[in-house]
């Protein structure tokens, strides 16, 4: 079995030195038969660069980096929108999220309806009367603003026509907003100031 190496792996101790001024781990390298070797001299040769300060993978470490690459990155904010594309609030979620830099779940409700559990917990956090779009079209041709209905009426109504919803629907964790919500959203993602 045939394998590249870096280029200071085979040479002495004073010559890696010197060469580690000169070269980056990339520069060139070395085919070396690893048959012919052994195992052993492959763990030397790795140890002996991980000695010289060259990770397992990437360039060698450097004393005046910004940051430890060994350390695990910061999580990425996410948030689920529920909506439909054709729907203005629901594209000035997403545009208001993605240039936030926001990993955005998007569910479009005409392809896919909102499962039961999902719509509950909206339910439970804002109430069903807050989900509704009383001034929406399909709310009047309905008659539904002529009704009395409590939550578990409205929250039936408004499982089965997704339309009846005040979109878009976002949740961030437990966080949820129904609607355009601008001041919230911006209150999720932006460090707590001194």
């Amino acid at each position: 079995m045939t394998r590249i190496v870096g280029p200071s792996e085979g040479l002495s101790a004073a010559a890696r030195a010197s060469s580690r001024d000169r070269t980056s781990d990339k520069d060139c390298g070395a085919i070396i038969d690893e048959d012919s070797l052994g195992a052993g001299a492959l763990r030397a040769g790795r140890t002996a660069r991980r000695a010289l300060g060259f990770a397992r993978s990437g360039p060698p470490h450097r004393p005046g980096a910004r940051y430890d690459r060994g350390m695990p990155a910061a999580p990425v904010p996410s948030v689920q929108v529920f909506g439909r594309e054709d729907s203005q609030p629901t594209r000035a979620a997403l545009r208001f999220f993605k240039e936030r830099r926001v990993t955005v779940h998007f569910v479009d409700l005409r392809r896919k309806p909102i499962a039961p559990g999902e719509l509950q917990r909206f339910v439970t956090k804002l109430g069903a009367a807050s989900l509704a779009d009383t001034t929406s079209r399909t709310w009047r041709d309905a008659g539904l603003g002529y009704l009395r209905m409590d939550d578990t009426e409205l929250s039936s109504r408004l499982l089965a026509d997704a339309r009846l919803l005040r979109l878009p629907l976002v949740r961030n964790g437990n966080l949820v907003t129904a609607g355009p919500a601008d001041a919230t959203w911006k209150t999720w993602f932006t460090p707590p100031g001194p």
